[in-house]
């Protein structure tokens, strides 16, 4: 399959920040983790350092370093070595069917994970910016508003395990920029798509596009 790589993007209006050279993205093997490396080594080659930390092949601007977030050791010794100066937290696991009947493995990665990667930050004592990538489905079963749509301020409503678990991870996010300082940017994607998805994602988008395709008849859940 041939690689695919977004447009350049226009750096006029995303200039890079002035105090970060070394960002270090976890889940960068993953679908979305992975699309987000390729846009910053596309756009931003002379500007940021990748570290990509997961359980790829390297580039001037790209370094892979196998490890387990759940590590604290691991992940200090990935910062202090490549002096990461910016996080970018996708690592996770994500498929709600499997956190029914895996709740503590959901609990161990999304929850224990986050917290270790933000210690590490914490300890290192130069994160300039620490951005957790969480989901719309911590809104779970609220009712939408007229237009059909979540606003950030609804109330969360988690109702299974994945949810409730990036719903704590949320919490000890916010935790460590109110007792710490830490910098922190928190943003809840919802049915992302694209080249090189799992073909078992759950994102309604990425299942009903095969299917139009296909002219199959649409069902929702």
């Amino acid at each position: 399959m041939k690689d695919t790589v977004p447009p350049k993007s226009d750096c006029s209006t995303n200039d890079p920040l002035p105090n970060v050279k070394n960002i270090l993205v976890t889940g960068c093997a993953e679908f979305i983790g992975g699309w987000f490396v390729r846009m910053i080594v596309h756009a931003y080659a002379n500007d940021y350092r990748v570290i990509g930390f997961d359980n790829l092949e390297s580039s001037s601007s790209f370094c892979f370093v196998k490890g387990d977030i759940c590590n604290f050791s691991d992940v200090m010794a990935a910062m202090k070595h490549h002096k990461v100066e910016a996080v970018v937290h996708f690592a996770a696991r994500t498929h709600v069917d499997q956190s029914f009947s895996s709740p503590l493995a959901f609990t161990t990665t999304n929850i224990v994970g986050t917290q270790v990667l933000l210690e590490a930050a914490k300890t290192m004592g130069c994160i300039h910016g620490f951005v957790y990538i969480s989901t719309d489905e911590l809104y779970g079963e609220n009712d939408l508003d007229r237009c059909f749509a979540f606003t950030e301020d609804q109330p969360l409503d988690p109702t299974n395990p994945y949810a409730a678990s990036k719903a704590a991870a949320e919490r000890i996010v916010r935790a460590y920029e109110e007792s710490f300082g830490l910098p922190v940017i928190i943003t809840r994607c919802n049915n992302v798509f694209g080249p090189y998805q799992h073909p078992e994602s759950e994102a309604t988008i990425s299942k009903s596009t095969p299917m139009t395709s296909a002219d199959r008849e649409l069902t929702q859940r």
